[in-house]
């Protein structure tokens, strides 16, 4: 998994019953595991802002686009 500790969430493991926007408490658990799957946007949910890298990981997703 990239580097992290065999303690950290498996974000992807997570995600398939949860969106990124449902899980603020992995945030504070496990950054690098959270950033990984954000850093780089192509999706933004239309209900919170938060971004990601897949639309399957934001519940009301839009695809950004350049401006």
């Amino acid at each position: 998994m990239r580097g992290l500790s065999v303690a950290c969430f498996d974000l992807r493991k997570v995600v398939m019953a949860k969106k990124l926007c449902e899980l603020k408490k992995l945030l504070k658990k496990d950054l690098a595991e959270y950033i990984i799957n954000v850093n780089q946007p192509k999706f933004v949910c239309t209900k919170c802002g938060r971004v990601a890298n897949e639309k399957k990981l934001v519940c009301s997703p839009a695809k950004l686009t350049a401006v």
